[in-house]
């Protein structure tokens, strides 16, 4: 068994999509740039909000741009990013069953450290998550391996008894470059195609097979 598991956050415990793509797409819109489909946003997502504007504009990238339409993304989504945002289904039994065998939880994103430590209370408000942690000024996101480094010393946390487990290829490059076992959830944004060819340990396709890993696999 693990002794700690260690979450992405979008496409991974919550499914974040739909509200994500309404905020780019509002701010995209209110400076007159086209909006984009919301299936789109699977492959704008995962590499921090700077990715996702710059991957939302194309073409009309610039800084100009960037500053206004990113800003105005995070002014939007800080208001609107529980609208239509949920579990999956089976992930909070499944994080329920890992804390009463005695394994920590904790969640690392690329998402901005005031939405995720934001969210994760709302949503999974009867579970406790020894750490939260998301996008940082002066720490490089994801696939550096430099936050979740942080996040073992913290909790004194042996690599060969950790499990990180997300939905796309820069969580499986994250635990590679921590030296982390990993295990790539088909639930969320990215294809299990995607998740093999980036080193993916193991390949969950329910919350009750990542439960599985956690409790048997070490």
């Amino acid at each position: 068994m693990f002794e700690a598991v260690v979450f992405d956050l979008d496409g991974t415990l919550l499914n974040t999509l739909d509200d994500i793509a309404d905020s780019v797409n509002f701010a995209l819109n209110a400076y007159g740039f086209p909006e984009h489909l919301h299936e789109e946003y699977k492959y704008f997502v995962g590499n921090g909000v700077d990715k996702l504007i710059e991957r939302a504009l194309g073409e009309n990238n610039s800084p100009c741009s960037f500053t206004k339409v990113k800003a105005e993304y995070l002014r939007h989504y800080d208001s609107n990013r529980n609208n239509l945002t949920k579990p999956y289904d089976g992930i909070e039994e499944a994080l329920s069953a890992m804390e009463g065998r005695g394994i920590k939880l904790l969640v690392l994103s690329n998402k901005p450290e005031h939405d995720t430590s934001a969210m994760i209370p709302r949503h999974f408000p009867s579970i406790h998550f020894s750490l939260i942690r998301g996008g940082r000024d002066g720490v490089p996101v994801k696939p550096n391996p430099q936050a979740v480094n942080e996040m073992l010393s913290e909790l004194s946390l042996g690599r060969q008894r950790v499990l990180y487990v997300g939905d796309s290829g820069v969580d499986m490059e994250t635990a590679k470059n921590a030296e982390l076992k990993s295990c790539g959830v088909i639930w969320g944004f990215r294809t299990e195609k995607e998740l093999r060819e980036c080193g993916a340990c193991h390949i969950a396709r329910n919350p009750q097979e990542l439960l599985k890993f956690a409790l048997e696999e070490s």
